[in-house]
């Protein structure tokens, strides 16, 4: 806890570091908390694991690019592996702005069983012993997953609802324990939506 004697001085952002100088007897302790966002998106990095995305419509097809519409559904295919054992990896899949993710639990009956995406049946896939926990939150999908024994596939659907430009973040997996065993996806270019009902009386 900083005594009375001690003086903090900051500069204005930008201008140079801010400096705490202690001009008293009693030892200071201090305790930084410090967030920040990177201007340039991170490199992709896949020297121990891999981390893929591979888009689709929901009949199969993929989604390579392009323009899309509000109301449009996609399907979002993470494939992760690891050169070592990583047995509490996690997946995270941070979703563009103007899109919504969707549990596909919600939306499984018994005509889904044999739903085929990517060459995966993807009820399989999401009941794979080494997918151990799914969220499907407001900005991100994420998955706990066990790595390092082949290939690990999961699945979830988005709902395209703001027309706009958005700039997708790239797919990362890591250690939960071991943050400096992970990776990072390839970049994917911007995405654009449009109103579907634009242009319509």
């Amino acid at each position: 806890m900083a005594g009375e004697d001690t003086q903090f001085a900051s500069l204005p952002p930008g201008t140079g570091p801010a400096r705490i100088v202690n001009t008293g007897e009693v030892p200071v302790f201090v305790a930084f908390d410090i967030q920040g966002t990177d201007r340039q998106a991170p490199a992709a990095n896949q020297r121990t694991a891999t981390i893929a995305r591979t888009w689709y419509r929901p009949d199969g097809r993929r989604w390579d690019g392009g323009n899309l519409r509000t109301g449009d559904i996609l399907v979002v295919h993470l494939r992760a592996n690891s050169r070592i054992a990583m047995p509490d990896a996690l997946i995270v899949d941070q979703v563009p702005a103007g899109l919504e993710v969707e549990n596909l639990n919600l939306s499984q009956g018994p005509d889904m069983a044999e739903w085929r995406i990517g060459g995966k049946v993807v009820a399989q896939a999401m009941q794979d012993g080494r997918v151990m926990h799914t969220e499907f939150r407001d900005d991100r999908f994420v998955a706990a997953v066990s790595l390092g024994q082949g290939e690990v596939d999961v699945f979830y659907r988005l709902r395209v609802v703001t027309p706009c430009r958005y700039v997708v973040p790239a797919s990362t997996v890591e250690a939960m324990y071991r943050p400096d065993l992970r990776a990072v996806g390839d970049a994917w270019r911007p995405i654009e939506v449009r109103d579907r009902t634009a242009g319509k009386p």
